[in-house]
């Protein structure tokens, strides 16, 4: 009986303390939600035909993130992250440099019906991406060069 009772314990405190972990994580990342200094803003042009959809503010370090949806009627999805950190586009085929809004230089990736543009404003709030879903390349730069975010020459 004592050997089952030694082999429970450790597995039992170990669950325990996991789960004060976790409750002190999300109390941490909502104290941080609540006292962040900045909330990063910026352009997110609405191209035609789009609408937003959700707006959500994403606790960083340091700040507070903002990702912005449009949809359309097409069932084409626009998601704007600004000043989000993360691995966006991972796995997926850089498709050459693009000049985006403020003159700044990004990257495009994706292939099919997601696409990704990429870019450093520089400063907390300074990571841009949007991401299109549900839409080709050639749809992709048309709405996002329409909306100002990229040039038309890309």
């Amino acid at each position: 009986m004592l050997l089952a009772y030694a082999a429970v314990l450790p597995t039992a405190t170990t669950a325990i303390g996991c789960w004060g972990q976790m409750k002190r994580g999300r109390e941490t990342a909502a104290s941080h939600f609540a006292l962040s200094p900045q909330t990063c803003t910026g352009d997110a042009p609405t191209p035609a035909g789009f609408r937003v959809s959700g707006r959500e503010r994403v606790p960083q370090p340091g700040h507070v993130g903002t990702r912005i949806v449009m949809t359309d009627g097409w069932g084409r999805a626009l998601h704007y992250e600004i000043g989000i950190a993360g691995e966006f586009a991972e796995g997926t085929t850089p498709r050459g440099p693009v000049t985006v809004l403020g003159g700044y230089e990004a990257q495009m990736y994706g292939a099919g019906s997601v696409w990704t543009v990429i870019w450093e404003e520089g400063g907390s709030c300074g990571d841009r991406v949007v991401i299109g879903n549900g839409i080709s390349r050639r749809g992709f730069v048309e709405v996002m060069s329409e909306a100002g975010v990229i040039e038309r020459s890309t």
